[in-house]
């Protein structure tokens, strides 16, 4: 019940991260573009998990998929916890992680990451393309803000900014 543009006035921005994206390791894919050609071949038959339906790791998968023409089957989950276990056991192909709580599994091999979801490569994970290398302007990052109600005055949001500029 709510427009997201014009019901809010945003205050300032937190941080941002990126999101990873990784498949199991029984997948043969080694990049990004060798699992779209796999999700071309065979539509519908590789799934991403999703910490829940509408969250961050669901609809970045799903712009990917309608950015690349592949049918990828979502496989939603009570959080990331449990997605991640899965991806790890091999029971789903692929899911979406912000970098630092995926770069231990990356670098214990637990996973394959297959490109990071922003303009540029991360520099925990250098050698990981970004998925714009493969797909030209696809990025998949989670912002976290402050936004106040759109009727909050100019001066009020100012001075919200600058308090939250002060405190970051």
């Amino acid at each position: 019940g709510y427009d997201p543009v014009k019901d809010f006035a945003p205050v300032g921005m937190i941080a941002a991260s990126p999101h990873i994206i990784l498949i199991n390791n029984f997948i043969p894919a080694k990049t990004l573009a060798e699992f779209i050609a796999l999700a071309k071949a065979e539509p519908g038959k590789y799934t991403f998990a999703s910490g829940g339906a509408g969250s961050p790791a669901h609809l970045g998968p799903e712009l990917l998929a309608s950015i690349a023409g592949i049918k990828l089957t979502h496989v939603p989950y009570k959080g990331t916890g449990p997605a991640i276990a899965d991806l790890l056991g091999g029971h789903v192909s692929m899911t979406y992680s912000s970098v630092p709580p995926a770069l231990g599994l990356v670098r214990e091999g637990k996973v394959r990451p297959i490109a990071i979801a922003s303009p540029k490569r991360s520099v925990l994970l250098p050698d990981v393309p970004t998925a714009s290398e493969t797909l030209p302007g696809y990025e998949s990052t989670q912002r976290y803000g402050i936004i106040a109600p759109a009727n909050t005055p100019p001066a009020i949001v100012a001075k919200l900014n600058a308090a939250l500029r002060e405190a970051l």
